[in-house]
């Protein structure tokens, strides 16, 4: 549980870093006073340390949210204790008996003519020579 707690801040905290980030952006800049690449560094270590504080100080909700929707969905993939994680998702094989006794089966009778081409549809083919049979 302290491994979820340690995501979930460190996630709320990401989020909040993105949207003070964010609003800083949206603001105006001075014409008068432009900012440094190090001023820019400055703010962002700022905005970040800022979000880490909000994320540790459980003020906004969102490490809970987090914390819970992850419990939940750990419960559904984990296996309850003492149950085999591995086994099998066929469903149980069903003992059947047979109608007949094997001694009583017989086997189904096998038609023992030849194929033979039905003699209509020949008509309709002309043989062409060294190829077989051909369309009209």
């Amino acid at each position: 549980e302290e491994e979820l707690q340690k995501v979930g801040q460190k996630f709320e905290a990401l989020l909040l870093h993105n949207l003070l980030s964010t609003m800083r952006d949206s603001l105006p800049e001075n014409p008068l006073f432009s900012e440094s690449e190090g001023e820019k560094m400055y703010w962002d270590m700022f905005d970040e340390s800022m979000s880490e504080a909000a994320a540790s100080g459980q003020s906004t909700g969102i490490t809970q949210a987090i914390v819970e929707e992850l419990k939940r969905q750990q419960e559904q993939v984990t296996p309850p204790k003492g149950e085999n994680p591995f086994r099998s998702l066929a469903p149980a094989p069903i003992d059947l008996e047979p109608i007949q006794p094997r001694e009583e089966l017989t086997p189904l009778p096998s038609d023992q003519t030849e194929f033979e081409p039905i003699k209509e549809h020949l008509k309709i083919f002309r043989p062409i020579p060294g190829r077989g049979i051909a369309t009209q």
